[in-house]
């Protein structure tokens, strides 16, 4: 195969293959366990960057980096997959930038260093991969004021909240006391608020609400698990429909979550 060849900051890169292994707390039941979402990352170029992306089958992620002045890449539309431990491993120990050679498999190397390690041969998920790929590059991510609702797939979404990380991350880690890591988002369109509740039963429950900066559209309400808080970084808009998938855009990322139905 052709071989190609990025150059990035090394820590830019590690710091989002850390970001979509969405590491953290995983519903289970009655409790929640340590878990991530998957073991690999799949890194594709375009032309003005890369996309850093994972998923399963209930969650899909992106993060879009762009590149600087002292970083290059010679491809336009390859891709590779890659072990996110063993790779952040490898770039911890990178000061600077880091020449990643991408042919049978990946060579790593600075003036001082050289490393090999294999590719991983697919992602698990490349199907959901490649839709978010195709949103981000098809759909504008300005995170506009406005009563415009953004449509994901088939699903066109009834409200949109624009909110502040560190706030979401406030209230999520509250949530957390109950130990489910299951969260149901509730929009009230008459107060113009975000309640976030995490449930174990009817008479043991937590909600709070999430400071916002800008609200639009319809009540909804949304039930989902697993982590998503650490992963938008800044200001991020949440789009809702009643039990509906759960979308969270910024400028440069994409999470999407499937509901929790109960049956």
């Amino acid at each position: 195969m052709s071989e190609w060849n990025i150059n990035i900051n090394a820590n830019k890169l590690k710091e989002a293959l850390e970001d979509v292994a969405l590491k953290g707390k995983y519903f289970d039941g009655m409790a929640s366990k340590n878990s991530r979402l998957s073991e690999n990352a799949y890194i594709q170029c375009n032309e003005n960057g890369l996309f850093i992306c994972n998923a399963n089958e209930a969650t899909a992620c992106l993060i879009h980096l762009p590149l600087s002045e002292n970083e290059s890449i010679s491809s336009t539309s390859d891709m590779v997959v890659v072990d996110i431990d063993k790779t952040t491993k490898l770039l911890k120990t990178f000061n600077s930038n880091v020449e990643i050679k991408v042919g049978d498999f990946l060579a790593f190397s600075d003036t001082s260093i050289n490393s090999k390690m294999p590719k991983v041969l697919e992602h698990t998920s490349t199907v959901m991969i490649n839709m978010l790929i195709a949103y981000f590059e098809t759909n504008s991510l300005e995170l506009s004021q406005d009563d415009t609702m953004k449509v994901f797939r088939k699903t066109t979404f009834e409200s949109k909240i624009t909110v502040l990380d560190t706030e979401m991350v406030e209230v999520v880690e509250a949530c957390n006391i109950m130990n489910l890591a299951k969260y149901k988002f509730e929009y009230k369109e008459n107060s113009q608020e975000l309640f976030i509740s995490s449930n174990r039963s009817e008479t043991e429950t937590f909600t709070m609400i999430v400071p916002t900066i800008h609200t639009a559209g319809q009540s909804a309400t949304v039930e989902f698990t697993g982590v998503f808080h650490k992963f938008m970084k800044g200001v991020f808009q949440i789009h809702l429909k009643d039990d509906s998938p759960v979308l969270l855009t910024s400028t440069n990322r994409i999470l999407v979550k499937a509901p929790y139905l109960r049956y």
